[in-house]
Parts: structure tokens; C-alpha cells; sequence
């Protein structure tokens, strides 16, 4: 969207507020709690004004007239009354949300067709999420993989990029149905993520027309790269930590990987460099 694309956003469990106000928080850089507990300061409803009429409207004179009488009043009462009595033009691509909790495929081609008809430059949806898209039998494996394969072909037919979440257990691995993920083109898992983390880090468990590489491989080899880069000897706490997420997976390790795994956590006890 912020590219100039025109997107849906189809949220199933959150409702529009929700997911209004996480957008705003974004565009803005206003804290989400701040908006969320209804604390934003004068400064901060200023700011979050600023940052609509840049994403959602086009520059105008009228906007810059609207925002210079609201930090002069700071009446944001009249502000939202004048806003729809001016009615700025808003931007040829746009950001629809739409909050439908008994969402079926049907109504996500229903809108999909609606918007691609109207805006050229629609190339993205995402579904929050595909475990929860309304189906009869909604939990049977079966109807997932349906499910999944449907979103796939409403991509195709729409020529746009489909992103859904799905639900994973406690070893990563798909819930309810593995079979969700056969549709995809690629699929991703959110690691844990801690204050200390500078960013949210992704594992790949598949990419199309490549060899899927499931999760405890993945954390592997990047134990590995951190081991034998040394990185472990500047951040030791930092390597541990993730080394004990990996103990998780003990169960579903090879003895070959069991074996790199003991070595790895002498070397971290004793802070040796690994060879």
C-alpha cells in the first residue's frame, strides 16, 4: 500500500477498529498502547491527522488549509465535522479492511472481483486467517487443504500476491491440516520474539520448486553460522538463549544433530571458540 498498490485486508477474529488502529499506529509511528488505552497526546492526534492525509489522500490545498486550522484550534471535534464536509479526494490506490466474521471464499471473491474491477493496482490481500475461513466440516483436515487450494486459485484468477496466516503447534508444523501448506507458494514461520531482538526474524518451511527446509534444520544451520563465526564469544547470552529454544526440538533430532547439539552446548558453557 504504501508503495501505491492498492490492498485488502480481510480480518476474520479482529474487528476493524483493531486493525484501523494498528494501521495508524504504523503510518504514524504513534504507539499502538497509546492509541489502543486512548492516551495520545495533542501533539501525538496532530500527528496521526498528518499521517492519514499523507497515506490516504491526495495533496491538496483543502488539506493543507484543514491541518493548519486544526494545529491553530487543536478542536479536533470540528476537524472530523469539517473533514466531512470538505471531502478531499482521497488516492487512486487504496486500503479496504473489512472486518466479516462469518467470512466464506465466496465473499473473498466477491470482493476480490469488486476491487479488481475497480482499482488496477489491486495486487494484494491478506486473510487473517486460513484456519478460521467459514466452510462446512470447518476443522476436518480435509476442508482445510480445500480451503488453502481456494485462496491459491483466487490469487491465479486475480493475478495478485494471497497471504494468509495459519495456526502452527509447539514444533512449528502446521495445525489441524500439513496438507494447507501444499497450495502455497512459500510459507514462513514468526520466531519468538523478546524486547532485546532489534527485529522480528522469519524460518522459511517452504519455497516453491526449492527443498523444504523445516524449521529445526533451519535454527541449526544458524547455530552453526553463529558458532563458526565465533559470534558466540562476543555475545554469549545472546547465543545461549537461542540455544536453548532449540532444545525444544530434542525428540525430533537425528543422533548426527543430537551430536552437534552436545558439542555446541560444551563449547558454550566453557566459552571456547568452536572448530
Amino acid at each position: 500500500f504504501l508503495e501505491g498498490n492498492t490492498v485488502a485486508f480481510f480480518t476474520i477474529e479482529m474487528r476493524y477498529k483493531e486493525v484501523y488502529d494498528r494501521v495508524l499506529s504504523i503510518i504514524s509511528e504513534v504507539p499502538f498502547l497509546d492509541i489502543f488505552r486512548n492516551q495520545t497526546t495533542v501533539a501525538q492526534k496532530i500527528q496521526m491527522a498528518r499521517a492519514k492525509f499523507k497515506h490516504f489522500y491526495k495533496p491538496s490545498e483543502k488539506i493543507d488549509a484543514l491541518i493548519k486550522e486544526l494545529e491553530y484550534t487543536k478542536d479536533f471535534k470540528n476537524f472530523e465535522q469539517r473533514l466531512k464536509v470538505e471531502k478531499p479526494s482521497m488516492t487512486d490506490h487504496r486500503l479496504f479492511m473489512i472486518d466479516d466474521e462469518s467470512l466464506t471464499l465466496n465473499r473473498i471473491d466477491h470482493y476480490c472481483n469488486m476491487f479488481s474491477s475497480k482499482y488496477p493496482n489491486y495486487n494484494l490481500a491478506v486473510v487473517d486467517y486460513v484456519n478460521i475461513v467459514k466452510h462446512d466440516d470447518q476443522k476436518n483436515w480435509q476442508t482445510q487443504i480445500i480451503i488453502a487450494e481456494n485462496l491459491k486459485s483466487l490469487a491465479r484468477k486475480y493475478d495478485l500476491t494471497m497471504i494468509s496466516p495459519y495456526q502452527i503447534d509447539a514444533t512449528g508444523e502446521a495445525r489441524f491440516a500439513k496438507g494447507i501448506l501444499d497450495a502455497a507458494d512459500a510459507a514462513y514461520t514468526i520466531n519468538a520474539w523478546t524486547q532485546e531482538d532489534s527485529c522480528l526474524t522469519l524460518d522459511c518451511v517452504k519455497r516453491r520448486s526449492k527443498r523444504r527446509m523445516n524449521i529445526l534444520e533451519q535454527r541449526l544451520d544458524k547455530l552453526n553460522e553463529l558458532l563458526t563465526t565465533q559470534y558466540h564469544l562476543k555475545h554469549p547470552q545472546e547465543v545461549w538463549d537461542y540455544f536453548l529454544k532449540l532444545l525444544r526440538y530434542w525428540g525430533s533430532c537425528t543422533p548426527t544433530q543430537q551430536k552437534f547439539i552436545n558439542k555446541a552446548k560444551m563449547i558454550l558453557l566453557n566459552n571456547k571458540k568452536w572448530t
